[in-house]
């Protein structure tokens, strides 16, 4: 049975701790190996933990497994609200460089940028269930959407509607962005169009 201050740790982190957050509350590796052979833990990936009454948030638990990672894309649509398609993967913008074989076994697509595109619009905001993730701002994931090949014209054309729609929209942004990672002619002409 979790002591109480070992299940009190995890209910303060919506029932998952990693390693390292369990060792700041002196909860010891060996405390939470035993624990998870009694039964008393979920075991969820390397040095991620979760009590099994709990539901678990699965957003948070890859931020955890990547925490380089970025949602972004229609991941990161779907969380504005500017598309009601869901993704069959989540997906997550990496650093170019950062390659890590578990990625391909989770449900991420990955997508991979140079510097200035993944720094570009880098934000944290709380997901559906409250916690917080690394997320593109609204204006970078308009264009990662735009941009991106492997996304249906139908959900670009939703994405960049609903994002015009958007009392919090930042057109300035979106320009200086535009400008910033030298954004294809074509796309540049489809956003004038729409303004």
């Amino acid at each position: 049975m979790l002591s109480e201050r070992t299940r009190v740790a995890f209910e303060s982190h919506d029932g998952v701790l990693t390693a390292e957050q369990a060792q700041t509350q002196s909860i010891s590796r060996e405390a939470l190996r035993k624990a998870v052979g009694r039964g008393d833990l979920l075991w969820l990936s390397h040095g991620i933990y979760a009590l099994p009454d709990y539901p678990i948030d699965d957003m948070m638990v890859d931020q955890y497994r990547f925490p380089r990672g970025v949602f972004s894309h229609e991941s990161a649509a779907s969380l504005y609200g500017y598309t009601v398609a869901t993704p069959a993967f989540y997906q997550m913008t990496f650093p170019y460089g950062y390659h890590s074989e578990s990625i391909k076994r989770q449900r991420i697509k990955p997508f991979f940028a140079t510097p200035v595109h993944y720094e570009t619009g880098r934000s944290t905001m709380d997901n559906w269930l409250g916690n917080e993730i690394s997320v593109t701002d609204r204006e970078k994931t308009l264009l990662d959407v735009l941009v991106a090949k492997e996304i249906f014209s139908d959900v670009k054309q939703e994405v960049l509607r609903t994002y015009l729609a958007d009392p919090d929209k930042n057109l300035d942004r979106l320009g200086q962005y535009v400008n910033k990672l030298n954004v294809p002619t074509r796309i540049r002409k489809v956003l004038t169009d729409a303004e």
